[in-house]
């Protein structure tokens, strides 16, 4: 195998046919030393999501209120998991984020009230795409919690049309966050969160008590950002005539 380059930020520069050199099926390897090892490990994939009806969503989302209102992190998008997020402490991001969220959540009410629904405003998707530091900014998580839970609710027409401008403007964010929002877009996230979206659908309060803990264990804010954008999907079916 070659030897990686050093580019000037500092970082490994290999090929792209070398990247496939790395990969065997015990490890991942450069320069013949091992790096993480990947045996013992299977793919994952999210389970077929529970029955569920508006009202376990209301039940659910209340119970999750309960649950996070006394933890939700300074930092980030958390608040909006709140349906009175203006009742809770903002954070930069929260602040900056704000207009935006409230033009998709007025986008979501128009898009499942219509025959044909539209892709919401590019400026209000550009603007949080890339809102927050760290490899998958708060801004990117909200989003993609969005697209994970109109996948999962089955509403794909609107899911399409919220990816056409989150696809055109991907370049924007960086790579680790793209390849989240890219999976979020098939309505795959991780396994905790699922697990906690799923536990909300059924308004199962023990598995959603039980769950919400490793919620804090995605990334710094990445769980809370992303659970926030499911939250703001759920509170805009519940409230469909």
């Amino acid at each position: 195998m070659s030897k990686a380059n050093t580019a000037e930020d500092g970082c490994i520069d290999f090929p792209l046919a070398d990247w496939w050199n790395l990969l065997t099926p015990a490890s991942i390897t450069i320069d013949d030393c091992p790096i993480i090892s990947t045996q013992g490990v299977s793919s994952w994939l999210p389970p077929p999501p529970p029955i569920w009806s508006k009202t376990s969503l209301e039940r659910g989302l209340d119970a999750l209120a309960n649950l996070t209102e006394a933890r939700l992190p300074t930092e980030g998008l958390g608040r909006f998991l709140l349906a009175c997020h203006n009742t809770f402490p903002a954070t930069a991001e929260s602040r900056a984020a704000a207009p935006s969220i409230e033009v998709l959540e007025n986008w979501l009410h128009e898009s499942f009230a219509a025959l044909i629904p539209r892709s919401p405003d590019n400026e209000s998707v550009a603007a949080l795409l890339g809102l927050g530091p760290g490899l998958t900014p708060s801004g990117d998580d909200f989003l993609g919690g969005m697209l994970i839970a109109l996948h999962v609710c089955g509403e794909i027409i609107v899911q399409k049309q919220l990816y056409i401008p989150i696809a055109a403007l991907l370049e924007t964010t960086g790579p680790v966050s793209r390849a989240h929002l890219q999976a979020a877009a098939i309505g795959e996230g991780s396994e905790a969160l699922h697990r906690v979206f799923y536990a909300l659908l059924k308004a199962d309060v023990v598995k959603l008590a039980s769950e919400v803990d490793a919620i804090d264990r995605i990334g710094h804010t990445s769980g809370w950002d992303a659970l926030a954008g499911i939250a703001t999907v759920l509170r805009a079916i519940t409230s469909e005539v």
